[in-house]
C-alpha cells in the first residue's frame, strides 16, 4: 500500500511538472512572438505561466535555452502543417505558407534581422532554411528540372519566392492584402517552375 501511495505521488508530481513546463512554453512563445529577444524578461514569462523564475530556470536553464525549445516546437508545428500539402499543389503550398507567415511571419523576420544578438539563432535559422528547401524539393519534385545545375537554380528561385522575406515585402512593405499576397506568391512559384522556353505546364 505504501509503495502504491509513493508511486501515485511521484506520478502526480511528474504530471504537475509537465503541466508547468507546458505553461512556460506557451507563455514564452507569446512573448517571443511579440517582443525582441533582448526585451523579454524571464520574470514576465514565469508570471504569465503562474510560476516562479526559479522554476523556469529548473526546467530550461536560461533564456537562450528556453527560446531554442520554443523555436524547435514552432518549427515542428509548421512542419506538420506543411506535410499535409499534396505534391505539386501550388495553391495548397501557398495557403500553408500564408497560414504560417500570418501567425509567425513578423516574429520570424524580427529574428532574421537580429540573429546576431540571439544565442543559437544562426544555427536555428540555418536548420529552418534547410528544412524549407527540402520541403520545396519534395513537394514540387516532379516539376523540377532533372539536370542538377538547373534544378538547383530553380530551387533557389523557389526559395526566394516563398521566403518569409518575400511575404514581409508583399504584406508589410507594399501593404498588399492576404489574397493579393497569396496570388503574387503563386505567380512567383509558377514563374520559377517554367522552363527556359516558357512552355512547360505547371500546376
Amino acid at each position: 500500500m505504501a509503495h502504491q501511495v509513493r508511486q501515485y505521488r511521484q506520478q502526480a508530481r511528474a504530471l504537475r511538472a509537465q503541466e508547468t513546463r507546458e505553461r512556460l512554453l506557451t507563455a514564452a512563445r507569446e512573448w517571443f512572438l511579440r517582443e525582441p529577444f533582448d526585451a523579454i524578461r524571464l520574470a514576465d514569462i514565469a508570471r504569465d505561466a503562474a510560476t516562479t523564475t526559479q522554476t523556469l530556470h529548473t526546467h530550461f536553464g536560461d533564456k537562450a535555452s528556453l527560446f531554442e525549445q520554443v523555436a524547435r516546437r514552432h518549427g515542428e508545428e509548421l512542419g506538420r502543417d506543411r506535410a499535409t500539402v499534396p505534391e505539386g499543389d501550388v495553391p495548397a503550398m501557398v495557403a500553408a505558407l500564408m497560414r504560417g507567415y500570418e501567425r509567425f511571419g513578423d516574429a520570424n523576420w524580427r529574428l532574421v534581422s537580429t540573429a546576431e544578438r540571439v544565442p543559437n539563432a544562426a544555427d536555428l535559422l540555418q536548420g529552418a532554411r534547410r528544412e524549407h528547401r527540402a520541403w520545396l524539393a519534395t513537394t514540387l519534385g516532379r516539376h523540377l528540372p532533372a539536370e542538377p545545375h538547373r534544378r538547383a537554380v530553380v530551387l533557389d528561385a523557389l526559395y526566394a519566392a516563398t521566403d518569409v522575406g518575400t511575404w514581409k515585402l508583399l504584406r508589410r512593405d507594399l501593404g498588399l492584402s492576404k489574397p493579393r499576397t497569396a496570388a503574387a506568391m503563386q505567380a512567383l512559384i509558377r514563374g520559377a517552375l517554367r522552363d527556359p522556353t516558357g512552355t512547360e505546364e505547371v500546376p
